[in-house]
């Protein structure tokens, strides 16, 4: 099993918003987890990064118990969380943003190679990556800064 959820419960401070909630995932599923605003969707994806402990339960990763991990810890074995929000880091360039995916030292070991899978499958962000982009920044005087987008 790839990913294993047993029986979570998960509250915001004194506020329980999850009851009992079991979820598993076998290698190359694809999962969705589906609900109107408001039924814990994001919060069953936040507790499996991390971002929120559970109160009871269980979470297996690979096997490996990580619900008492610590967020960075839990991207040590494999984990990773993308926000709903669009454009979380929207000052930095394309570049930068798949760069600040390669983050964990696994993954810069592999970079070059991830970077050209990624233009390989979006040949348009290839393209985009040498384009040259001119913002104008005011900080007690105007500066030009070129940024390689």
């Amino acid at each position: 099993m790839l990913l294993n959820i047993k029986n979570i419960d998960v509250a915001y401070d004194d506020y329980q918003v999850i009851w009992n909630v079991s979820l598993s995932v076998k290698e190359g599923e694809i999962v969705a987890l589906l609900g109107p605003n408001g039924s814990g969707k994001s919060t069953v994806l936040n507790s499996i990064s991390g971002l929120i402990k559970i109160k009871n339960g269980e979470i297996d990763f690979n096997n490996i118990p990580i619900h008492k991990f610590e967020t960075y810890q839990r991207v040590g074995v494999g984990i990773s969380h993308v926000l709903e929000r669009r454009r979380v880091f929207p000052y930095l360039t394309v570049l930068q943003n798949l760069l600040l995916g390669a983050y964990h030292e696994k993954a810069k070991a592999e970079r070059e190679k991830s970077l050209q899978d990624v233009y390989n499958f979006f040949p348009k962000l290839k393209d985009r990556k040498v384009k040259l982009q001119i913002r104008c920044l005011e900080v007690n005087s105007k500066c030009l800064q070129l940024v390689e987008d």
